[in-house]
């Protein structure tokens, strides 16, 4: 799975027992402590380093949360399950702000050109299945994006599903099927801009 919920459960817990107990009793000065008082506990906290980085968990935590939800949907009723992209990394096929369709499935059914949807931290990104990559620790996916030159190998683990449909601009499209044939031999000769296909342009 991309993201373990029991994961994310304790990350909550290990969260709130540190920034509670050691940004309560450490961080708070003497002067606060001694006149306990709410006023002067909320004074301290506000604007505090601890605080901060409490926001930024909560932030990262709620990414986690809708990343796993989304792994967690695709397990279930039919397998497939819609997502709004912010951002999208393919933006020349599918644009920012596009709703798609996600399919869920095994790594190994992946064939080069695919589009997947991948969990990166606490994000969900698209990408471009190139190919499997097995070492002694894992089984990697090579993918790319637009704009990079280079093979970005994820964990299977990371893997959500194949995009399957893209509603966007008013219209519902298969993106495997928007590009020209010339576009995807292409794409498949230089693996998506990461190879030179026949020793060409050097």
């Amino acid at each position: 799975m991309p993201l373990s919920v029991l994961t994310i459960v304790g990350k909550l817990k290990v969260a709130n027992s540190l920034i509670l107990l050691v940004d309560v009793c450490a961080k708070m000065p003497q002067s606060s402590l001694e006149k306990n008082s709410e006023e002067d506990y909320f004074r301290v906290m506000k604007g505090s380093t601890v605080s901060k980085d409490y926001s930024a968990l909560e932030n990262e935590m709620a990414g986690d949360l809708n990343a796993a939800a989304t792994s967690v949907a695709l397990m279930s009723g039919g397998g497939t399950k819609k997502v709004r992209l912010h951002k999208s990394h393919l933006k020349g096929i599918i644009p920012d702000g596009a709703v798609i369709e996600v399919q869920s499935l095994t790594f190994t059914k992946l064939s080069m050109g695919d589009i997947i949807c991948v969990t990166q931290g606490s994000e969900t990104v698209l990408r471009r299945f190139l190919r499997l990559k097995m070492t002694n620790k894992d089984t990697y996916l090579e993918t790319t994006h637009d704009g990079s030159d280079q093979k970005e190998p994820l964990s299977k683990s990371a893997l959500v599903g194949r995009v399957i449909s893209v509603k966007a601009g008013g219209r519902d499209f298969d993106p495997h099927k928007a590009e020209n044939p010339f576009s995807r031999l292409w794409g498949k000769l230089t693996e998506y801009g990461t190879h030179k296909a026949f020793g060409l342009f050097g």
